[in-house]
């Protein structure tokens, strides 16, 4: 155990311990001192020890005892290094320290429990400085003043491997961002694991010692396996975080590690599965005011938010090798329209990013590589995708040579709308130590090359999705031992992208969140003013933008820009909502904004909402849920664009309601 996970284990351990002595102030008459006791001791007086304590009696004197000791000793004015010497016995047994006036040994009045200004018996925090009664660093107190927080998932880890005796494995990670009114401390996660292949006797203390939150690199919270209550195949525990302040504007990234036992039993890693998820996170803002931010509903499996599914293994491997996978450039894996030809080929369309890193001290031989292909409408890959090419660090590496038959099964039928093609005979070595980015790259056929690909049309792909069975996966270590799927960790899958001829492209330009008023802001609701800026970009066609702009519903001719909201709390009055371009175009009309073949149009959406008349505060934002577009210079256009738009949303603005 490193020293920083040590001191946080005995800085929670001494919290805990503290509370406790406070229903008992005076030691049980059932502990008589005799000898000194030290961490190593064992015995009876030990045992006896621990159960004044109130820690486990087993007779041994370890990190836990020695642990309650130094609370006890911090509590009760005494020197706090662990060891029931003649004054800490005299105490424990109820008798008296003889201290008056000023401790001799710490020179700290008798009894007092701090040396931090503003610091009281049971304090985490001085209530004159805000720093940490405990001692050490801190990041001092909150400012500003009601806060809130945006939850975001990462895709940083999945599938992850936590191999046996492996410390502090990341098996999920999140964003936390602060609104820009106030820093935020957050105090606290609740997790929740769940066992997705069912009951069994086997528990999540079968598998884990503990279970850690890193914020920003460093660690803020840690609890054994063991203090998670399990409610059938779900474990859940909220973990106390210090020192994980996200100041005001600014984000912050956390993350889950697991540290396995050094003891798995081979036999239940190979039949039980698992996930994590963030099912809330409690924080304190400039105000004082402590809230709970709801994450996921439960950590069931493929339903969470921000689940991620990870497994425990042993690695087979002599190096100790694992090969992570992860997605790559999101510009590539995230969903967007794909420009093809009308009549030809296009080549070399890129669908999947994805990175292998060689962890361990031996180089990885890879010889064959599965990629699986999944379209939409057509009934075989093949009727879509002309060729399939593997590209590594910007070379071309690998192909698959497809027919018009396509790929058919063992008997002779064509496998369907998802395919997996092997690029094989590949021969390449993948250093030790070493990060390789890979490309998955197609050819596609024009919408009249077959008479089957049609606009509109998706098509993704996946590597590393079967992690315990990677058929026609091939790759050996340096001493020419084949990699087990325990050695192979991650999957890497795009999301579904639109094949187009003509069409629109949009990128996110900017955002803003104002306060404003209608009146004298003593006496009205405040009013926010939100702005989302974003340019459209039209392809091998005039396009036209229709110009309305409303609240999210269903998707239907004429309706614009949809937008909603996300609020706190409350619901907030809506003012009023406008499309706006910064340009001005003759073919312009009352019911769309043209975009021209091959040129690119900047628009501004602004949304004004007033806070809840009932009233209720709370913190609100807006965000673009879809964009309509068509080739028809009037209000019919049934085409919309909903790719990759998280990034098109405001900060969150609080509102206050005047009663």
């Amino acid at each position: 155990m490193s020293n920083l996970l040590k001191s946080k284990f005995f800085l929670g351990v001494m919290m805990v311990v503290a509370f406790a002595f406070v229903a008992v102030s005076s030691a049980s008459a059932a502990y008589m001192h005799t000898v000194t006791l030290k961490q190593g001791s064992s015995g009876s007086q030990v045992m006896e020890l621990q159960k004044t304590l109130g820690v486990g009696a087993d007779g041994a004197f370890g990190p836990m005892t020695k642990a309650a000791v130094m609370s006890f000793q911090s509590a009760n004015g005494l020197t706090a290094d662990g060891v029931v010497g003649p004054m800490t016995g005299a105490k424990l047994a109820g008798g008296s320290t003889g201290c008056t006036g000023f401790d001799p040994m710490t020179g700290k009045p008798c009894g007092s429990t701090s040396t931090v200004p503003g610091c009281m018996a049971g304090y985490m925090y001085s209530s004159t400085t805000g720093a940490k009664c405990s001692g050490g660093s801190t990041s001092g107190p909150v400012t500003g003043g009601a806060g809130s927080i945006t939850l975001s998932s990462l895709s940083d880890f999945s599938s992850e491997e936590v191999g046996e005796g492996e410390d502090d494995v990341e098996v999920m990670a999140f964003e936390v961002e602060a609104d820009d009114e106030s820093d935020v401390d957050i105090t606290s996660v609740k997790l929740e694991f769940y066992q997705d292949t069912g009951a069994d006797s086997q528990d999540l203390t079968d598998y884990a010692d503990s279970v850690s939150v890193w914020f920003d690199g460093e660690m803020v919270g840690e609890a054994d396996a063991s203090d998670f209550s399990e409610d059938s195949d779900y474990y859940s525990k909220t973990i106390s975080l210090d020192g994980a302040v996200v100041e005001a504007g600014e984000t912050g990234e956390f993350t889950v590690a697991v540290t396995a036992l050094s003891n798995l039993d081979s036999g239940d890693i190979d039949t039980d599965d698992w996930s994590v998820d963030l099912l809330s996170v409690r924080f304190e803002d400039g105000e004082g005011v402590v809230t709970t931010e709801s994450g996921s509903a439960s950590a069931t499996d493929g339903s969470g938010t921000f689940e991620k599914n990870f497994d425990f293994g042993s690695f087979a491997t002599s190096a100790d090798l694992e090969l992570k996978i992860t997605e790559g450039d999101d510009t590539v894996n995230d969903a967007h329209v794909i420009n093809i030809d009308a009549t030809d080929n296009t080549d070399d369309v890129e669908i999947l990013s994805f990175e292998m890193e060689v962890e361990g001290d031996s180089d990885v031989e890879l010889d064959s590589l599965p990629v699986s292909i999944t379209v939409a409408t057509q009934d075989h890959v093949d009727e879509m995708v002309s060729g399939i090419s593997l590209w590594l660090d910007g070379d071309k590496v690998g192909t698959v040579n497809m027919t018009v038959d396509g790929v058919e099964d063992a008997d002779g039928v064509q496998v369907g709308t998802q395919e997996t093609y092997v690029f094989e005979d590949l021969g390449l070595t993948l250093s030790a130590g070493d990060t390789h980015e890979f490309l998955v790259k197609v050819d596609i056929f024009g919408l009249t090359d077959t008479g089957d690909v049609t606009a509109g049309d998706t098509i993704l792909a996946a590597f590393g999705e079967t992690q315990t069975d990677l058929v026609g996966f091939d790759a050996q270590d340096e001493a020419g031992e084949d990699l087990a799927d325990a050695d192979v960790t991650g999957t890497a899958t795009s999301d579904a992208s639109e094949v187009r001829d003509t069409g629109v492209s949009i990128v996110y330009k900017s955002s803003s969140a104002e306060r404003t008023f209608e009146a004298d802001a003593a006496t009205e609701d405040d009013q926010g003013t939100y702005k989302i800026k974003f340019s459209v970009t039209a392809f091998d066609a005039d396009m036209y933008i229709d110009r309305s702009s409303e609240v999210a519903g269903a998707d239907a001719a004429g309706q614009g820009v949809e937008f909603s909201v996300t609020s706190t709390a409350g619901t907030p009055v809506l003012g009023s909502n406008l499309l706006e371009s910064s340009t001005s175009m003759t073919e312009d009309t009352a019911n769309v904004f043209y975009v021209e073949e091959g040129t690119t149009r900047e628009f501004t959406l602004t949304v004004i909402y007033s806070a809840d008349s009932t009233p209720t505060d709370g913190s609100h934002s807006i965000k673009i849920d879809s964009i309509n577009w068509g080739v028809n210079a009037d209000n019919t256009n049934a085409n919309y664009y909903i790719f990759d738009l998280g990034d098109y949303k405001t900060d969150a603005l609080f509102l206050n309601g005047i009663a």
